[in-house]
């Protein structure tokens, strides 16, 4: 290190860490993370722990929606966006083979005006609606391109950089889109996604708060702290964000997972209280 200012703390970082405190990162401060007995030693693992028997939700992002706010999805559901909120509803039907194919459709006015963006933009959905995520992505990114500040696009890119496997590429295209909308809960939602993908904990968690302090009955940022808690040992808090994500929306897909994750966090929490108690020390 070079010669330069003697490394100062507060008073209070000698007394902490003396009571066991562990430190941490984030944002480029060191951070204090948890108490722990003296002795206690952390392996860092890069492997991410979930207790077993919890049912999780995609950890994909939640897409901005095309105009009429309504896509479907993998599991055949019409999925609906009303206010930042997941709402879950049951196919009606599907199409019969005389119905227009909107992948047709987007192709017929992307070839009428090239330089449209709202074109690309369905181009992306229609491929979004049948899985085909490379060809959406594309979309999407043709459409963000020709219209930089279309917040739909853009979001979208990340979202589908997320479903692809690519959380990297995702990140600074919705911190983009957070800057651009920082009061937008689902866009805080996926950012918070994304950062949970790369493993960065305390970013997922601030960003997710802040989803959550915007739109406090959001069940996807709900739903992901609580899978976070879980996975870091925090029961407690796991099941009253699982509960939030019940209250939400009682009769959804997402209440009835959380319902059976509260149901194992409960049981888990009863065996750690009769689990016998080891003795620390020599």
């Amino acid at each position: 290190l070079p010669a330069g200012r003697v490394l100062k703390t507060a008073p209070a970082y000698g007394d902490m860490t003396e009571a066991g405190c562990q430190w941490g990162q984030s944002w480029d401060l060191e951070v204090p993370l948890y108490f722990a007995e003296k002795g206690f030693e952390e392996t860092p693992s890069l492997k991410r722990r979930r207790p077993g028997g919890l049912r999780a939700t995609r950890r994909t992002g939640v897409p901005i929606l095309d105009s009429q706010k309504r896509r479907i999805d993998a599991r055949g559901r019409v999925m609906l966006a009303v206010a930042g909120l997941l709402l879950v509803l049951p196919m009606l039907g599907s199409a019969d083979d005389s119905a227009t194919d909107p992948i047709d459709d987007a192709r017929e006015k992307v070839a009428a005006d090239s330089r449209d963006a709202r074109a690309y933009v369905e181009l992306g959905h229609a491929h979004y609606a049948v899985g085909q995520l490379e060809e959406a992505l594309g979309a999407f990114e043709k459409a963000a391109r020709l219209d930089p500040e279309d917040l739909e696009a853009l979001v979208n890119v990340g979202v589908v950089n997320l479903e692809v496997g690519r959380p990297a590429v995702a990140l600074p295209v919705l911190k983009t889109a957070t800057n651009l909308a920082p009061e937008d809960a689902l866009i805080l939602c996926n950012l918070g996604m994304a950062y949970a993908a790369l493993g960065m904990t305390n970013e997922a968690a601030l960003s997710l708060t802040r989803a959550i302090d915007v739109d406090p009955e959001s069940q996807p940022a709900h739903f992901q702290l609580a899978i976070m808690f879980a996975e870091a040992g925090i029961y407690q808090e796991a099941v009253r964000e699982f509960e939030a994500v019940v209250a939400a929306d009682p009769k959804s897909p997402e209440a009835e997972q959380a319902r059976m994750n509260i149901a194992r966090l409960r049981q888990m929490i009863e065996e750690e209280r009769q689990a016998p108690k080891t003795p620390s020390g020599g």
